[in-house]
């Protein structure tokens, strides 16, 4: 099991088990294998931007007015601090195996999930990035060896430093099963532990 992964795992205290199977190279053949339902298997693709997107990766916590201040009718709300944003072109996209990626979904979604925060947060920070439309993609082999740094299947986790995007149909399943760094293992969570830690972006992307 990759060491990533374990320790990701026992540090958010969500209970896995480790499954051994024969060699596999795709999530699907993983779920053929072990002979489960592919809607339990995850699938997580590298997906590329065309243009760099601006990603709220932090919401501060408003600040408390001071203990000595006195409160009056004229007295001003502490303003909230400005939301941490940070600009990326790859992105993980996770969905169930037996499914497809659905690129319109994604950059649609993308835009969707921009404009909404753009117009809820600009007033805390006038310098965030307007809404873009983009086109999604597979992202290519170098990509992945340059950002990731691994030949195994993608787990959908925190670990890679990119924005995870899962699809809501995998929130249904009791348990979720998932690479564990490796092409012979893989590893089972429960579904609810997983997801209360790991809070993806959480919308429909596959076909």
């Amino acid at each position: 099991m990759d060491k990533k992964i374990q320790k990701f795992l026992e540090g958010e205290d969500i209970k896995f088990e480790v499954i051994k199977h024969r060699k596999v190279y795709t999530a699907f053949n993983a779920a053929e294998t072990q002979h489960i339902n592919p809607k339990e298997v995850v699938k997580t693709v590298l997906v590329k931007f065309d243009k760099p997107l601006a990603f709220v990766t932090e919401f501060p916590a408003p600040q408390a007015a001071p203990k000595k201040a006195i409160k009056t009718s004229k007295s001003k709300a502490v303003p909230a601090p400005a939301p941490k944003v940070e600009k990326y072109s790859l992105a993980l996209v996770a969905v169930p195996a037996g499914k497809h990626l659905d690129f319109k979904k994604i950059d649609t979604f993308v835009f969707d999930v921009q404009s909404k925060l753009y117009k809820k947060l600009v007033k805390q920070n006038p310098k965030l990035p307007k809404p873009i439309k983009v086109k999604s993609s597979i992202a290519k082999e170098k990509d992945i060896a340059a950002k990731l740094n691994t030949k195994y299947l993608l787990a959908p986790l925190e670990i890679y430093d990119l924005p995870l995007f899962m699809d809501k149909k995998l929130t249904l399943n009791k348990n979720i099963i998932f690479t564990a760094g490796s092409f012979t293992e893989s590893v089972k969570v429960p579904s609810k532990q997983f997801f209360k830690a790991t809070e993806p972006i959480l919308g429909n992307f596959a076909k």
